[in-house]
């Protein structure tokens, strides 16, 4: 293969998943306050922002267990408008930084020399197919109360995973990085109970994995981290579940799981996400393997064979099994508190685990491929391919575009009925009727209901009027 189109395939893997990514990241500048966010803006409007904070032991509204949720919340309504639509390009920045960062840490750990082009394609693929992929994109990133309970722990976990693989690649240990990584772990962990789980359990693997090879020099440095990580996310856990507002909560959903019921539900909710990920959305799971397994194949520099391809496989059936595990973590509080599998936006976590899972197994396989036939005509044949293979991301961008008008036609309505309860404030009404937004157009995602007993929607009016100041908000 031509040295020249060598240089060109990551150079325009880069440009297509930076595209549809950067769409991602634009489609936020349309976000705006939601069922919830309304309950927490009334009572950050009422109470306060510490007062708030505090309802983490008499509020009932919303999930006030989860102290991080109540935190971040505030702090972005502090921002007003601004700060929803600032919250979704800042998070996927942030995550792409976080991801860049551990995987060029592990690069080194395992001195696999991967080249940063390299490295920023695997952060750039795992992140779209991740949002691409998302089962419910609408709540899971662009409404508040959805995207900081499920996408918000992702952000900041993979910087959990990053201070600790730092610290294994560092000629001296960092004492400030124990207590950062701890903190964070204590702050990803309280956003939900779903993404305190998976942390959780991801931080327990990494913490069984040092030990196992803790003659390793990354591995004992990294551990100590790793060990005040784990203990932030145990004190979340602690955290959430002493709550006393969890008693109301859980007597919403009936009986409990059994702890004999509970192993099996976790498992066949876990093995159901996976089969269907892949028997329902076949393309585009094929697309994120065949796009890592060539440029894995492509751009890995083979060393020695027969050892190489040893750990490889080894490596392989580690984030396999890791992979399989962490996913059934982030199932089990739904399967215990509501014996079903959890809402659609919760399963964003599940859904970055696999994709991150399949994009490193692929890129593998691709490199212990390249270990086998050093033949220039099938890198020739293995570019071909490659750019056969960037028809379904184009696509993918093209429909993800799409998006954009229907989200811009919901803003523009939200501002209209923004103006016109502000105006009737201004004229000192005090019982004010709107209009509704449908929700249907984004996946049912909940708006002012009309007034009547029953009416599913209608706390939402409630806390919207808290928040107006105003006696009542009616729908036309």
């Amino acid at each position: 293969m031509p040295a020249h189109f060598k240089r060109v395939i990551p150079i325009f893997a880069l440009i297509l998943f930076l595209v549809g990514v950067a769409f991602f990241a634009y489609l936020g500048i349309y976000n705006r306050y939601w069922a919830d966010d309304w309950c927490y803006n009334a009572d950050l409007h009422e109470l306060g922002f510490i007062n708030t904070l505090k309802g983490y032991s008499h509020i009932t509204t919303y999930a006030a267990n989860r102290y991080s949720l109540t935190l971040f919340s505030g702090l972005l309504y502090s921002m007003g408008i601004l700060g929803v639509q600032i919250m979704t390009p800042l998070n996927i920045i942030l995550l792409a930084l976080g991801l860049f960062w551990c995987l060029w840490n592990i690069n080194k750990i395992a001195d696999a020399s991967l080249s940063h082009s390299a490295l920023a394609i695997v952060t750039l693929i795992t992140i779209y197919y991740s949002l691409y992929l998302a089962p419910h994109l609408y709540q899971s990133l662009y409404w508040r109360s959805g995207s900081l309970p499920y996408f918000e722990p992702i952000v900041i976990g993979i910087f959990v995973f990053a201070l600790i693989t730092h610290q294994g690649v560092r000629e001296k240990p960092a004492t400030v990085l124990i207590g950062v990584a701890a903190i964070l772990a204590f702050l990803a962990g309280g956003f939900s109970e779903a993404a305190c789980a998976t942390l959780t359990t991801a931080l327990a693997c990494h913490v069984g994995t040092t030990w196992f090879l803790r003659t390793q020099k990354w591995a004992r440095q990294s551990r100590p981290v790793a060990i005040a990580a784990l203990m932030g996310a145990l004190f979340s856990m602690v955290v959430l579940i002493s709550s006393p507002t969890n008693t109301s909560r859980v007597a919403l959903y009936g009986q409990t799981a059994s702890l004999t019921e509970l192993p099996l539900l976790i498992l066949k909710f876990s093995y159901d996400f996976v089969k269907f990920s892949f028997k329902d959305l076949p393309l585009p799971h094929l697309a994120i393997m065949g796009t890592a397994f060539l440029l894995g194949y492509l751009y890995h520099i083979p060393k020695d064979q027969s050892r190489q391809t040893r750990t490889i496989l080894i490596i392989i059936l580690f984030v396999t099994l890791t992979a399989f595990l962490v996913i059934a973590s982030s199932f089990a509080p739904s399967a215990y508190i509501e014996r079903v599998p959890p809402h659609p936006r919760t399963r964003i976590i599940p859904r970055f685990v696999l994709t991150l899972a399949l994009v490193i197994v692929s890129w593998m396989f691709g490199a212990l491929a390249r270990g086998f036939s050093q033949s220039e005509r099938f890198h020739g044949v293995a570019a071909i391919l490659f750019v056969v293979m960037a028809i379904y991301p184009i696509r993918s961008i093209f429909i993800v575009s799409q998006y954009i008008p229907i989200y811009a036609a919901r803003a523009e309505l939200w501002d209209e009925r923004e103006s016109q309860i502000e105006t009737a404030i201004a004229d000192g009404e005090n019982i004010i009727t709107v209009k509704a937004i449908d929700g249907l157009p984004v996946g049912g995602i909940r708006d002012f209901d009309a007034k009547g007993q029953g009416r599913p929607g209608y706390w939402i009016n409630i806390c919207a009027a808290r928040f107006y100041n105003l006696q009542e908000i009616n729908i036309k």
